[in-house]
């Protein structure tokens, strides 16, 4: 566990699901899940949905974070949106909320993907040449979303950004 996440108690966790789906929602299975440094993330299981969700919470203690990196979770959704606009596969946002009324942090809900890394060894070395390729498709397809400013993307507004790549560089270093 890192000094910036920090768990979320499963009572929160079910208050935040009762509230998306309804004081029926019957929750299957809580877990956290590995990885990360900043957000504290689980999978939730519930009798509503097939695969379950990806529940995502920002750090708690944000004096401990750069400018930029405090409500970044607000973008998201847009950068998703980017992202499907252009066919590339990613994550569907169930929902955002940076109220912070159920609890005392931004959090955001994936529908979850059932899927396993490339670098797990349960992916064949004789298929990930095609994937490779595939995922090259992908990052050229990223690189065709255009934008008439560049920095670090907010929905209020709170960091400047810059007309060109160059100036945002030399503003953050």
């Amino acid at each position: 566990m890192s000094k910036l996440s920090s768990p979320v108690i499963q009572i929160k966790i079910r208050q935040i699901f009762a509230t998306l789906l309804g004081d029926d929602a019957h929750i299957i299975d809580i877990q956290q899940l590995k990885g990360g440094v900043f957000n504290s993330t689980y999978f939730v299981k519930t009798g509503q949905e097939k695969n379950g969700y990806v529940l995502r919470v920002a750090p708690q203690n944000q004096k401990r974070l750069f400018a930029f990196e405090k409500n970044m979770m607000s973008a998201e959704p847009h950068f998703y949106w980017l992202l499907q606009d252009k066919g590339i596969p990613t994550s569907t946002v169930v929902k955002h909320d940076d109220s912070r009324q159920l609890i005392d942090r931004e959090y955001i809900i994936f529908e979850y993907i059932p899927s396993v890394p490339m670098n797990d060894d349960r992916v064949p070395q004789a298929a990930r040449p095609a994937l490779y390729r595939q995922l090259g498709k992908l990052i050229a397809a990223l690189h065709e979303i255009k934008g008439d400013s560049f920095g670090w993307y907010r929905t209020d507004n709170t960091l400047p950004m810059h007309n060109s790549w160059g100036a945002f560089l030399h503003c953050f270093a």
